[in-house]
């Protein structure tokens, strides 16, 4: 479930930044660095090159939320979900607007047994974006874990839902 909200993430993060940019040479390099990330840690899953070139990033681009969802995202997978949450919520402070940050906390909370807070995160993003597959996704997951399995399939449906228009649309 994780590697395809990441993927998901890597898509959606591309198909964004190729809409909406003006590209100067600065942000076509973040670009760059972010979808080599990207790859490193949701295709390859070497998460030791993807923190280290995290890490690296961020010296030159201290102020880019991405690149601490990126190391969120790697230190969550390699169990370190403290530093993980630090670094989302990092990402969120610079970015506040970008709901898929506040898909990942709810991710890290999950991951360190905060359920409601996990729940929480995931109802705000649905709240703000009602066609938010992964917010779905992840309810889902909350709600088997809490037996709510009525809750589950429902978002289940609704995550199915939205990805047969997301793939109509791309026709």
């Amino acid at each position: 479930m994780k590697k395809f909200l990441v993927l998901l993430g890597i898509a959606l993060s591309f198909t964004f930044c190729s809409v909406n940019f003006a590209y100067s040479e600065e942000s076509y390099e973040l670009l760059e660095i972010t979808n080599e990330i990207g790859t490193l840690i949701a295709v390859d899953e070497k998460y030791d090159e993807g923190l280290a070139k995290c890490n690296e990033a961020l010296k030159k681009y201290p102020d880019s939320a991405e690149l601490y969802s990126w190391r969120a995202t790697v230190l969550n997978r390699k169990g370190k979900n403290m530093e993980a949450l630090a670094d989302i919520d990092k990402a969120i402070e610079l970015d506040p607007e970008d709901l898929s940050y506040h898909v990942t906390r709810g991710s890290c909370m999950f991951d360190l047994g905060n359920t409601s807070a996990a729940l929480e995160e995931c109802n705000y993003v649905i709240s703000k974006d009602p066609n938010d597959s992964t917010a779905y996704a992840l309810r889902a997951v909350i709600r088997m874990q809490r037996m709510d399995l009525s809750g589950a399939s429902e978002d289940l449906d609704r995550v199915n839902k939205l990805l047969d228009e997301e793939i109509k649309n791309m026709k």
